[in-house]
């Protein structure tokens, strides 16, 4: 798919989301659960206007940043040899987003399901695609693990998504692996991400420290 093509899928996507909510507004209570704990208990509402326009909202945004981005990125030319996975990176996470507006508005409608059974596995496919973008991706401001030692070094930057890479296909594995134990799902999945993306940021500090020894 050409940018273009891409663009207009991401906007129309989000306008679906929002008209999927603004057609059954008038059937949603007027207070809507609208957060779950870790187990997937309502434990938080908001007002219907927030719990039908807050998430396209958000898609709104993130489109509009990934519009911007290659644009005013200063390596913006990196960006450009990796643009197809990037744009299919923004239709991942427009459909994930979409999802979760589907399950509050079902839910809120009178549906019966575990909310985190039904949004892990998305999440798990997400992080699986990045894992299987990390090691695409070119030194760049915007995408990927930026830190000092990977933004300051192409090799840093190879090495230590090449790492990230294989540590966000694990995860996006364990994600989906959470619908097993569901009332532990969140923690066993945050737990894991946590500790380690810190291991991925001290990688690149040990790459940096070998790569300024040679």
């Amino acid at each position: 798919m050409s940018n273009k093509a891409v663009f207009t899928a991401a906007w129309l996507l989000t306008a679906v989301t929002l008209l999927i909510g603004l057609y059954y507004y008038p059937q949603l209570p007027d207070t809507m659960i609208g957060h779950w704990d870790a187990s997937g208990r309502a434990d938080g509402t908001m007002s219907r206007f927030w719990g039908v326009v807050m998430l396209p909202l958000v898609m709104l945004a993130i489109t509009t940043i990934f519009w911007v981005i290659p644009r005013a990125d200063p390596l913006k030319a990196n960006i450009h040899a990796f643009r197809p996975q990037y744009n299919i990176f923004l239709l991942l996470l427009l459909v994930l987003f979409a999802a979760v507006q589907v399950a509050v508005l079902a839910i809120n409608l009178g549906a019966r399901f575990n909310i985190v059974v039904a949004i892990m596995p998305a999440v798990g496919a997400l992080f699986f695609y990045v894992g299987m973008l990390l090691p695409r991706t070119k030194r760049n401001w915007a995408v990927g693990i930026r830190t000092p030692w990977t933004m300051s070094s192409d090799a840093v930057w190879h090495k230590t998504h090449k790492l990230g890479g294989v540590v966000f296909k694990v995860l996006g594995v364990l994600a989906i692996l959470t619908v097993l134990a569901p009332a532990y799902a969140l923690t066993a999945f945050f737990v894991p991400l946590v500790i380690s993306l810190l291991g991925v940021l001290i990688y690149s500090y040990v790459v940096h420290l070998e790569e300024a020894a040679r």
